[in-house]
């Protein structure tokens, strides 16, 4: 099994699952969307779930790793707690905040239980193995998340608390993930400015999209999320419109309908109350 790539295997097949729901949209209308997509989620349901029984093989194949410096070295335990998380929480729709969709097809608070478990227990045995380093058996050092997985792991944590319900535990695996490396912590902290925006948390919100737009500026994703929250928590109006047309300035030569109507209804708000335009 090539438990490195599963990660991006979810990934990719998250996309595609994406393409494939828009295409269908696209194409076909009436009730036949609706069945159409129902079949197509089932069929992606199957496919992540006999995914997950794959995995569950590789837990049992990898055992309970050394024990008293004896014993084989676990088959990339960590790793595959890891995968088996990703697959519980697209299963549990965990997933679908951070590609800007709402989630909630139902049905999934069993699958982000166990998306939590797993990702916790991967973070949690990845650092109980760094610890045998050095000693006999132990694992070897590409059978441990790295920095950069780790983050990726606490993402997904965050993700799965979020999809839950528990902002509070969502917030802190973002923030813990981007602690890390703050100088690659730009998804996590964008998703926990995203997070605090949700819970009306501007102040909070702002700082950790400035923290985000510094790590990649130009995003126009963050700039436009730096309008939004400086408009909904009536602070610098004038920044608001900067950053809105500054995100649209980044997007050209694409168009962006939401960031556009923004940018007006924020002038005729500004009109209304005497301001000009610059």
């Amino acid at each position: 099994y090539s438990l490195y790539a599963g990660p991006f295997f979810f990934y990719f097949f998250s996309l595609f699952l994406s393409s494939l729901f828009f295409a269908l949209f696209c194409f076909q209308g009436g009730a036949g969307v609706v069945g159409k997509l129902d079949e197509a989620r089932a069929e992606a349901e199957a496919l992540l779930s006999e995914a997950a029984d794959l995995l569950d093989q590789c837990l049992n194949q990898g055992g309970s790793g050394p024990k008293e410096g004896t014993g084989p070295p676990p088959l990339k335990l960590p790793f595959v707690h890891w995968n088996r998380g990703l697959a519980a929480l697209e299963l549990g729709d965990g997933g679908d905040w951070a590609r800007g969709g709402g989630g909630g097809h139902g049905g999934g608070g069993e699958q982000l239980g166990r998306a939590t478990w797993e990702l916790e227990e991967a973070l949690a045995l990845n650092g109980r193995l760094s610890g045998l380093a050095g000693l006999p058996g132990a694992a070897d050092p590409g059978d441990l998340l790295d920095t950069s997985a780790q983050q990726s792991v606490y993402n997904a944590l965050g993700l799965a608390h979020r999809a839950a319900g528990s902002a509070d535990q969502a917030l802190e695996a973002f923030d813990r993930g981007a602690s890390l490396d703050p100088s690659a912590g730009y998804e996590l902290i964008a998703n926990a400015a995203g997070l605090l925006a949700d819970s009306g948390d501007w102040a909070g919100a702002l700082g950790r999209y400035e923290q985000a737009l510094k790590l990649n500026p130009g995003d126009p994703a963050v700039l436009s999320n730096l309008g939004w929250a400086h408009e909904r928590s009536e602070g610098d109006l004038g920044k608001a419109l900067g950053f809105y047309r500054a995100a649209l300035d980044a997007l050209r030569p694409r168009r962006h309908a939401q960031i556009e109507a923004n940018l007006r209804n924020l002038e005729v708000k500004l009109e209304a109350q005497g301001w000009q335009a610059p």
